[in-house]
């Protein structure tokens, strides 16, 4: 099944309609009125990224970072947090 079909399968499932990718390739939904996530394809045509901004990093002192990461190690069972440089915000 090819990223697309999965996709909206996912939406139809939720009684939404048709989506397309943005000019990315990309997907985003809104969840909750409130919870963007992003379905990213990678090239390998396999792989999909799953993002989503999760908080806001501009007032984190550096044991708060590093807090986050060792978080992102031990207690998401596979999922990362990074830190967009750009935004200051924090993406699961």
């Amino acid at each position: 099944m090819k990223f697309l079909e999965v996709i909206n399968e996912l939406v139809s499932g939720l009684g939404l309609g048709e989506v397309f990718p943005d000019d990315t390739g990309s997907v985003t939904l809104l969840f909750d009125w409130e919870h963007e996530v992003s379905f990213v394809p990678e090239e390998d045509g396999v792989t999909v990224i799953f993002q989503s901004e999760v908080g806001d990093t501009s007032h984190l002192t550096p044991n708060e970072y590093k807090a986050l990461l060792e978080a992102s190690f031990s207690k998401t069972d596979k999922a990362a947090f990074a830190i967009h440089p750009v935004l200051e915000k924090v993406i699961l």
